[in-house]
């Protein structure tokens, strides 16, 4: 775990206390009870799930404002992980998010170091700061808002806590993207299950039209394990039963990947690495189509361009009102914090003696944007209407009953997730990428990273709702298809550590 700065909580939970519930745990299972299939496993959860202070850690998204506040519970998901056995080992920081946004232009890193923890030399951002950083977007110099050096989403952290071996599986949140980009980035599977099946009570909120929690792990299986462990209601059947390795059960879609792209502006564009990545995704619709029950190509899923309403993006509307309303039940819930309510947050001033590293140019446009917003009820309904239909009636229902398909399969690095994001229902799986053409890696169970610079690239599949043991049917197949994943080493303080497999 990072070293721990003077100002700030540590980021894991105290060793004495863990190894007393792990030793409680073993002496459990040495009983003959199990608290479920996790029993004992340890799992890695994102700075804005509130964990009650008796574990020793503080939620805090990020932001010093939230620092002295004390939660009054465990978030339920959280509390569910503790009664399935699992060893909350401690949380991540959030470097990385959306800013309570849908577009593009809204994807920022480096507001301030909170929690003593880098990605490379960008500083640990407040997801709801619209900062520009010190040098650049990600560890290159000159990289754009989603570059290639860049880790993606805000639970980025959940992903690089699993793949640099700290722990086997990991609990992020997700409005838009926050889940399924980062783990394609770091060659892990994850799923944004469909909003509703995971209570977001005690956790920092975003939207309520767009947040959920959701697994990371290395494997379809793991992930299925997790996800079973967290949902409100559990599953009569484990998810686990639809983690197959065939494509023969199921109809595929497949959007135009270049038509889905990232512009230029938000992914700087490498010749070469842009090239793998069009062969890989070329190469993998042509196995899975090969495989699959029937497939359907280029299917015509609405664009994230297309939420305009009225001169207005809808999706933004939507979620700057909902972030203003859904924080200040969420402070309505803590114990006790120094905030009353949104104006205080946004007027919040950062202690004189507080030792914290800001970039330049430092702003909080989307705080400012969502306590600035004047949108009445009717207005909102309408945005909100909007959205619904574009996601999920025009966009992705349409999709799957006009082309008889389970799934639709996409690029990760692209804004697919904003149309899963919009429907609100419909579930998310993230699927990292085989590299299967001749020039890079044979199928030989390797999973791709780009010859650029190594970081991990993938697809990510939608279903309807409530459909997420379809996601883990393409979960299995992919896996099956494509191999396993190959651990990769990864740098801390300048030396290299070796990910455990």
């Amino acid at each position: 775990m990072a070293t721990c700065m003077r100002c700030c909580p540590c980021p894991h939970a105290p060793r004495q206390a863990l190894r007393a519930v792990a030793s409680s745990l073993d002496d459990e299972r040495a009983a003959g009870r199990l608290r479920g299939p996790l029993h004992g496993i340890p799992v890695i959860i994102k700075d804005n799930i509130d964990t009650h202070p008796s574990l020793g850690m503080k939620t805090t998204a990020g932001s010093l404002a939230l620092l002295d506040s004390k939660p009054r519970e465990n978030a339920p998901v959280a509390q569910k992980l503790i009664d399935g056995g699992l060893i909350i080992l401690g949380i991540h920081p959030i470097h990385t998010s959306l800013n309570a946004t849908a577009d593009k232009t809204s994807y920022d890193t480096g507001t301030l170091q909170l929690q003593g923890q880098r990605s490379s030399e960008r500083l640990v951002r407040c997801w709801w700061s619209n900062s520009i950083p010190i040098r650049s977007w990600g560890a290159q110099e000159g990289d754009t808002k989603d570059g290639h050096s860049m880790p993606s989403g805000s639970s980025s952290g959940s992903a690089a806590a699993v793949a640099a071996g700290y722990s086997p599986l990991s609990l992020g949140t997700e409005t838009n993207g926050s889940l399924v980009w980062p783990a394609s980035r770091c060659l892990l599977y994850s799923i944004k299950p469909t909003v509703g099946l995971i209570s977001q009570r005690g956790i920092v909120p975003v939207s309520h039209t767009c947040d959920s929690a959701g697994p990371m792990g290395k494997t379809p299986y793991d992930v299925a394990l997790l996800l079973d462990a967290i949902l409100d209601t559990p599953p009569h059947t484990s998810f686990t039963s639809s983690v197959t390795e065939s494509w023969s059960n199921l109809s595929v879609g497949f959007v135009d990947y270049k038509t889905w792209w990232y512009d230029a502006g938000f992914l700087k564009p490498v010749e070469d690495a842009t090239n793998q990545m069009y062969g890989s995704f070329l190469d993998a619709y042509d196995r899975i189509k090969s495989s699959a029950k029937s497939f359907a190509d280029n299917v015509p899923l609405i664009l994230p361009g297309d939420f305009d309403l009225n001169g207005q993006d809808s999706m933004l509307s939507v979620l700057l009102a909902d972030f203003s309303k859904d924080f200040n039940a969420y402070l309505k819930n803590l114990e006790s914090t120094n905030l009353t309510d949104f104006n205080t947050l946004r007027n919040f001033k950062v202690p004189d003696d507080a030792k914290v590293d800001w970039p330049k140019n430092h702003d909080q446009v989307r705080i400012d944007s969502a306590a600035d917003l004047v949108l009445s009820s009717d207005e909102y309904d309408t945005h909100l209407r909007n959205v619904r239909d574009l996601g999920r009636t025009r966009g992705i229902d349409k999709i799957l009953n006009e082309h008889n398909i389970d799934v639709i399969i996409g690029p990760a690095d692209s804004q697919f997730t904003k149309i899963a994001a919009a429907a609100g229902e419909p579930s998310q799986g993230s699927i990292s990428q085989s590299s299967v053409n001749r020039e890079h890696r044979l199928p030989s169970g390797l999973l791709a990273r780009l010859d650029y610079n190594g970081r991990g690239f993938g697809m990510l599949a939608i279903a309807g709702a409530n459909q997420e043991a379809k996601l883990f049917e393409a979960m299995g197949a992919w896996h099956a298809t494509f191999g396993p994943m190959e651990p990769s080493p990864v740098v801390a303080e300048g030396l290299e550590v070796k990910a455990s497999s």
